[in-house]
């Protein structure tokens, strides 16, 4: 918004509130931030929630009902398949080595978003980290706390499950409690 920070104007007060809770953010993580270096990204995959599945008793009829149902169906089916495929190449998670242990922020780049982002927001999110020391524990950083994550070791790393991923999703790794 051009108007000031200070202005009483509609949507002034939600402004000032997101950037404070930015703000407060980038302070939680800024003594990883600060000593951090690129280690390397990591794609991952989002699975969405399955629509109206297209069944041939679905398609059948020549009613003029029919076909518009018909239409619709398919129209919908298309669409989830182009945002299946989009969710396969969209998220990234970046993971830096810092002194306290390794951090990671998974980002949903939403094609063609422009400055307005797409939903990039998931549920139950699994990511396999590699490199992660044996005895180092994921923990998600959040506005409240530390909260930490269930896990388990596979072949190519851990694998971690986000129960919620945002757009201010951070974890960190590290053995020191």
């Amino acid at each position: 918004s051009p108007s000031s920070l200070e202005s009483e104007a509609p949507g002034a007060q939600e402004r000032k509130l997101a950037l404070a809770q930015i703000n407060m953010r980038l302070e939680q993580l800024e003594p990883f931030l600060a000593t951090a270096r690129l280690q390397s990204q990591i794609p991952f995959t989002v699975k969405l929630p399955s629509g109206t599945p297209v069944k041939q008793m679905n398609l059948i009829g020549n009613s003029e009902r029919a076909q518009d149902n018909r239409e619709l169906l398919m129209r919908e089916r298309d669409n989830q398949l182009r945002r299946q495929e989009q969710v396969t190449r969209e998220p990234e998670a970046a993971l830096f080595r810092t002194e306290y242990g390794q951090l990671l922020i998974p980002i949903w780049y939403g094609e063609s978003a422009g400055f307005v982002p797409a939903q990039l927001a998931a549920n139950d999110v699994n990511i396999t980290v590699a490199g992660v020391e044996e005895t180092a524990v994921p923990w998600e950083v959040t506005p409240t706390g530390l909260k930490s994550l269930k896990h388990k070791r596979v072949t190519g790393g851990m694998q971690i499950t986000l129960p919620r991923l945002d757009l201010t999703t951070a974890v960190i790794f590290t053995a020191d409690p």
